[in-house]
């Protein structure tokens, strides 16, 4: 059992440790934020702030209307310049911004990840990966604009990074996310169904049962979590669905992995 924890605990290790390549793409830190408002391309209003991401609009709010929310809509904007009009570019977001956003670029809608709205009866929550590319006008320029709306989650805002970069390399970083992320899944699953067969063979050995509960678990949490493979593969799931599954691996995990440890101490003590 001792090696099977680690090798379980080895894969999300790896699963875990940030991909760092060659000519990896930079982060986009600094935007301009406008709170309760949609702003459009080639807007003169001045943004309420400049907000640092990843982090949530918590602290801006307090600044700008004296105390903090996470519950809202508003706008980020950064325009990129000096770019290659003739040149490829794209932006991938390894998880869209708390709870829908719609992504605009030069006035043009790129992405869309739920529905985003100035209330909450209209406005649908979703989460998945986004991966744009794009070219810059004319004059080397990029307006990036990013309406959102959270009035379902804890944290509203970007929880990730916003990537930019070439089109090639940003695509080769969004296919080894994906890539990396089923093979992980994969390997979990098959663990666990290694582990449900050496109980059917051993029944008594009830911890292989609760191993194999665990390790399926934690495969659901990481197929939705992050990098959410199973939106981006399976997009009728449902939101709700999706959030029910992290929130109850987060809750089951440690009951199955406690569960575990007592069944491998009165085997011990046996």
């Amino acid at each position: 059992m001792g090696k099977k924890f680690f090798l379980l605990f080895l894969v999300i290790f790896v699963f875990l440790t940030p991909l760092v390549a060659e000519n990896s793409p930079y982060p986009l830190k600094d935007w301009e934020f406008f709170w309760e408002d949609f702003i459009t391309f080639g807007s003169t209003e001045n943004p309420d702030g400049t907000i640092s991401i990843p982090q949530s609009w918590e602290k801006i709010t307090k600044q700008i209307i004296g105390k903090s929310t996470n519950k809202g809509y508003c706008s980020y904007r950064k325009v990129l310049s000096n770019l290659d009009p003739n040149k490829e570019y794209a932006i991938l977001i390894n998880e869209s911004p708390a709870s829908a956003c719609t992504l605009f670029i030069n006035g043009e809608e790129y992405y869309s990840v739920g529905t985003v709205s100035t209330s909450k009866e209209a406005y649908k929550p979703y989460i998945s990966p986004i991966y744009v590319y794009f070219n810059a006008d004319q004059e080397g320029k990029a307006e990036i604009i990013f309406h959102i709306s959270n009035f379902e989650q804890k944290k509203g805002g970007f929880s990730t990074s916003v990537f930019f970069g070439n089109k090639t390399e940003i695509f080769k970083y969004y296919i080894m996310q994906n890539g990396v992320s089923w093979l992980v899944v994969g390997t979990l699953v098959i663990l666990s169904c290694f582990n449900i067969l050496l109980f059917l063979l051993s029944r008594e050995r009830k911890a292989y049962l609760y191993f194999a509960l665990l390790i399926f678990i934690i495969s659901l949490r990481l197929g939705v979590s992050r990098f959410s493979i199973f939106s981006l593969s399976f997009p009728s799931l449902s939101y709700q669905f999706l959030l029910k599954i992290e929130y109850l691996s987060i809750w089951l995990a440690p009951i199955l992995l406690t569960f575990i440890i007592l069944i491998k101490s009165k085997d011990t003590i046996k």
